[in-house]
C-alpha cells in the first residue's frame, strides 16, 4: 500500500478521532473507580451536585422547570433561574435515552459521562481554529494537546464533574472557530452589502453560514453561564480596534460590518426571549450595533476626506460620552454592568480569600509560584517547573503578535486570537479558574511553535516541489528514488523534542490530574446523606416534594410549613445536602454572605446564649460537622466571621535537634468554640486537660521575615496549676496554650440542647486522636 496516496483529509479525520478517544481515555478511565466504585455514583465537583438538583427536576417535569426551589437554602428558597442550557440539554439527552421515564440511575450515569464527551468533542473546533490560523498540521497538533493538557480544564472535565466548564470551553471554541472561518471567508470574497442586496450566493452563503453559526453558539454560550458576556466583549474589543487598523490603512471594513451585526443579531435571536436580566440584555444589543455603527462612522469620514486619524480620537470621544451620559441617565444599571465586569477580574471579599478557584494564578499563596502554571500546562507556559522561563505558548504568542505586524492578510483572524488570548491570559492571572478557558489558546499557540520546529528543522526541505526531469522524445526518464538525508534525520529528533517538550510532560501531569477526583464527597459523607435522607424527619412532609413544580415566588412570600427546618454545615456541603439528602440546608456554595457569615458566628459561639440565638434565626434541626471543619477548613470559618485566626491558633519554631520545627499551637479560644466543642469533645463536659506554657522569643530569619521561637515548654496535668504558672512568669512573651485540637487545655462544659445522633462508619485517622467518625451529627433540641 502506497502510503503517499493516502488522503491528508483521511489521516486527519483518523487523527482528530484518535484525540476524541485519547481525551476521554483520561477523562474516563482514569477517575472511573472514584465515580462509580461505590453504592452511588459520585459527582467530582461540588457545583455539579446543585446542576444536578436542576436535571432532577427537569427530567421529572420535561420539558417544564420549577420556578422556585425551597430546597436550595433554608429559610428562603431561591430560584434557579433562567440561563441553564447546559441543564437543558443533559435533561433532554436523559429523557429522550429513557424514553420519556428514566430512572434515577439513568440521571446519574448521563450526568456522569456528560462533561467528559463534551470536553472530548472540543478537540474539533480546536483543530479548525488552529487550521484556520496557520494551516491544517497545527490544528492536528492542537487538537491533541487540548485533549491532553492538564489542570483546571482536565480536572473541570472528568466524569462526575457535571458543572458547566466543559461545556463553556466547547461553546467558545465552537463559536471563535466559526467566526475566525467568517472573516476568512468575507475577507476573501470581498463581501459587500451589493452581494446581499442581489443574493449574490457564490459569494454571501459560506461567510454568512458561518456567522449565523457562530451567533447562535454565542447564543448559547451567553444562557449557560452569564459571566458569558466576556466572550461578547472580547469580540467588540476586536471589532473596534480592527475597524481603526482598516480606516488607518484605507482598507476597507464592509465584510466585518456584515459578519458582525449578522453574528451578534443571532446571538441576541437565542438570548433576549430567555433573559430578563435589562442590563444584559441591553448590552447584547448595543454589540449588534457596534459593528453598524462603527463602519458607518469610517464611511463617513473617508467621502469627507478626514485624516484617518479623527477616526479613533472620534470613536474614543462618542465612547466618553456614552459612558457619562449611562451614568448621569441610569446610574443603577451602570453600577451594576461595571460591578459586574469588575467581579470577573477583581474577586474580593472572603469568598475571594476562601475560595479555591479565585486564586491568583501566579501568587496563590500570596507570594509568585510557578506551582499552579506548570501544573495546568507544564512547559505550554513555563519551559522549567518552578523557573518562571516562557515557554511555548507564550514564546508562540510573541512569535504570532510579530506575524500579526507582518502579514496584512492574515491581520483579522490573527488580532482576533490574540485579544482573545491576551484577556482570558490577564483573566486567568487573576482568577485561575479561568485556566480552563485560556488552554484552548494555549494548545494552538504551542501547537503552533511546534510545528515551526518540525518545519525549519527540514520538512520544508523533504516537502519542496522537485522539478521533474528532462525527457527525451525517445523514451522519458524515471525520476530517481530519493534516500533519507540528512533533512529525515533533523525531523525525526524535532518531532522527538515535540513529543517530549511538549506532549510528554503534559501527559505524566495529566495522567496525574486525572486519577484523583479532588472534589468527590468521601465515603464518611455519602454514608451520611443517605442516613439524613432516611432517618431524619421530611422537611416539607412528603418526599415526592423534591420534585414538585413550584410557582415562581419571592423568598419572602413562600411559605414553609410548620414541618420544616434546616441543617447547618458548613457551606461548601450545601449543595450535597440538598441534592443527595433531600434536606435543606442553612448556607450553599452560592457564596451568599448572610447564611455563610451566620454559620461562621455560630461555628465560633463561646457561650450557649449566642449558639441559641443564631439556632433559632436559622430555624435549624441538625448541625452536621466533619473533620475538615474544625482542622484544614477552620481558618475559613475565622475569615467569613471577619475574625483573626491568630487568636484561635498560631505557628511557631521549636528546636529540635539542631533544626527548628515548625509547629501548631492552639489558643484556649479555640476550645470555646461551639463547632469544637460538638466535633471534638461530641459535646461533653472535658475534666482532664493537658495545659502546656510556653515562652518564646521573636527572631528574624535570613529574608528578613519574623518568627516565634519557643525557647521553654512546661507541660501540666491541672488547669489552676498551668494558670498560676503562667501568672508568676515575667515579661509578655508567655502563652498557656494546647498541642492538640482533641486535648483541650482548659475544662470545658457541656454543651446543652445538642446531642450526637450519628457518626459516619468511614472514620479518619488523625494523630492527635486515634480513629473518629470523618462526619457527625448532632440535634438541636433547644427551644
Amino acid at each position: 500500500m502506497n502510503l503517499s496516496k493516502i488522503s491528508p483529509r483521511l489521516i486527519i479525520g483518523i487523527l482528530i478521532a484518535l484525540f476524541f478517544g485519547v481525551s476521554l481515555l483520561f477523562r474516563v478511565v482514569l477517575p472511573y473507580d472514584q465515580v462509580f466504585g461505590g453504592d452511588l455514583i459520585k459527582f467530582t465537583s461540588i457545583d455539579a451536585y446543585y446542576q444536578m438538583r436542576i436535571v432532577d427536576n427537569w427530567v421529572h417535569n420535561f420539558p417544564n422547570i420549577t420556578g422556585f426551589d425551597p430546597y436550595l437554602i433554608y429559610p428562603g428558597g431561591g430560584g434557579f433561574g433562567n440561563i441553564h442550557f447546559f441543564n437543558w440539554f443533559m435533561a433532554a439527552v436523559i429523557w429522550i435515552i429513557g424514553l420519556g421515564s428514566p430512572t434515577h440511575d439513568l440521571v446519574n450515569v448521563v450526568g456522569a459521562y456528560f462533561p467528559a464527551v463534551l470536553a472530548a468533542l472540543t478537540v474539533i473546533p480546536v483543530y479548525f481554529i488552529g487550521k484556520s490560523l496557520f494551516n491544517r498540521w497545527v490544528g492536528v497538533l492542537a487538537a491533541g494537546l487540548v485533549a491532553i493538557l492538564p489542570g483546571e480544564y482536565l480536572g473541570r472535565s472528568i466524569i462526575g464533574f457535571s458543572d458547566t466548564p466543559a461545556i463553556e470551553t466547547l461553546l467558545t471554541t465552537t463559536a471563535m472557530a466559526l467566526l475566525i472561518a467568517a472573516f476568512k471567508t468575507s475577507g476573501e470574497r470581498r463581501l459587500t452589502i451589493d452581494h446581499l442586496i442581489h443574493l449574490d450566493r457564490s459569494v454571501i452563503i459560506r461567510p454568512m453560514v458561518f456567522a449565523v453559526l457562530a451567533g447562535l453558539v454565542l447564543g448559547l454560550y451567553l444562557i449557560t453561564w452569564l459571566g458569558g458576556m466576556l466572550l461578547a466583549f472580547i469580540i467588540t474589543v476586536y471589532f473596534i480596534l480592527q475597524f481603526i487598523i482598516n480606516h488607518l490603512r484605507r482598507q476597507p471594513s464592509e465584510h466585518l460590518a456584515i459578519v458582525g451585526v449578522v453574528f451578534f443579531l443571532f446571538a441576541l435571536i437565542i438570548f433576549l426571549p430567555i433573559s430578563n436580566l435589562r442590563d444584559l440584555n441591553l448590552a447584547i444589543i448595543a454589540a449588534v450595533l457596534i459593528p453598524a455603527i462603527l463602519y458607518a462612522i469610517s464611511r463617513w469620514m473617508s467621502h469627507r476626506d478626514l485624516k484617518p486619524y479623527y477616526y479613533p480620537l472620534g470613536l474614543v470621544g462618542l465612547g466618553a460620552i456614552f459612558l457619562v451620559a449611562l451614568y448621569l441617565v441610569a446610574p443603577t444599571m451602570f453600577g451594576s454592568a461595571l460591578m459586574k465586569f469588575s467581579m470577573v477580574f477583581i474577586p474580593g471579599g472572603a469568598s475571594g480569600a476562601t475560595t479555591l478557584e479565585m486564586q491568583p494564578f501566579l501568587s496563590p499563596q500570596g507570594f509568585f509560584s510557578t506551582a499552579v502554571a506548570w501544573g495546568n500546562y507544564t512547559t505550554s507556559f513555563f519551559l522549567v517547573p518552578g523557573w518562571p522561563i516562557p515557554g511555548f505558548g507564550l514564546i508562540s504568542f510573541v512569535i504570532m503578535a510579530g506575524l500579526f505586524i507582518k502579514r496584512s492578510n492574515d491581520r483579522p483572524r490573527f488580532l482576533l486570537f490574540l485579544i482573545w488570548t491576551l484577556v482570558m491570559l490577564v483573566a486567568t492571572l487573576i482568577q485561575r479558574r479561568f485556566a480552563y478557558y485560556l488552554v484552548v489558546n494555549i494548545a494552538v499557540l504551542s501547537a503552533f511553535l511546534s510545528w515551526q520546529l518540525i518545519w525549519w528543522s527540514g520538512l520544508r526541505k523533504i516537502t519542496a516541489v522537485i522539478p521533474p526531469p528532462q525527457e527525451t522524445r525517445a523514451r522519458k526518464k524515471r525520476p530517481e528514488r530519493r534516500g533519507w538525508t540528512v533533512h529525515h534525520v533533523n525531523v525525526v529528533l524535532a518531532v522527538i523534542v515535540v513529543f517530549v517538550l511538549v506532549f510528554l510532560f503534559n501527559i505524566i501531569k495529566a495522567r496525574e490530574v486525572a486519577s484523583v477526583a479532588r472534589f468527590a464527597p468521601p465515603d464518611a459523607w455519602q454514608d451520611t446523606l443517605v442516613w439524613m435522607k432516611d432517618n431524619t424527619p421530611e422537611p416539607l412532609g412528603d418526599p415526592e416534594a423534591y420534585y414538585k413544580l413550584y410557582p415562581p415566588s419571592s423568598q419572602e412570600d413562600f411559605k414553609y410549613p410548620e414541618t420544616a427546618y434546616g441543617v447547618v454545615s458548613w457551606w461548601d456541603y450545601g449543595y450535597w445536602i440538598s441534592r443527595t439528602a433531600h434536606r435543606m440546608p442553612v448556607a450553599n456554595p452560592s457564596q451568599a454572605a448572610a447564611p455563610i457569615t451566620r454559620v461562621a458566628n455560630l461555628f465560633l459561639a463561646k457561650d450557649e446564649a449566642a449558639s441559641l440565638k443564631i439556632m433559632r434565626e436559622l430555624d435549624a434541626s441538625y448541625i452536621v460537622i466533619d473533620h475538615a471543619t474544625v482542622t484544614s477548613k477552620f481558618w475559613a470559618v475565622v475569615t467569613w466571621a471577619d475574625q483573626d485566626l491568630s487568636e484561635y491558633t498560631e505557628a511557631f519554631r521549636l528546636p529540635y535537634q539542631g533544626q527548628l520545627i515548625p509547629v501548631q499551637l492552639f489558643h484556649p479560644e479555640y476550645y470555646k468554640n461551639l463547632v469544637v466543642r460538638l466535633y471534638n469533645f461530641d459535646g461533653k463536659a472535658v475534666t482532664s486537660v493537658h495545659p502546656v506554657v510556653v515562652t518564646y522569643e521573636v527572631k528574624a530569619d535570613a529574608k528578613g521575615g519574623r518568627y516565634r521561637e519557643i525557647t521553654k515548654v512546661q507541660e501540666f496535668t491541672n488547669y489552676n496549676e498551668a494558670k498560676n504558672f503562667l501568672d508568676s512568669l515575667e515579661g509578655s512573651n508567655n502563652l498557656l496554650v494546647g498541642t492538640n485540637p482533641f486535648s483541650s487545655p482548659i475544662p470545658l462544659d457541656a454543651v446543652e440542647d445538642y446531642e450526637m445522633v450519628y457518626g459516619s462508619e468511614h472514620h479518619i485517622s488523625d494523630p492527635n486522636a486515634g480513629s473518629i467518625p470523618e462526619v457527625k451529627v448532632f440535634i438541636y433540641r433547644g427551644g
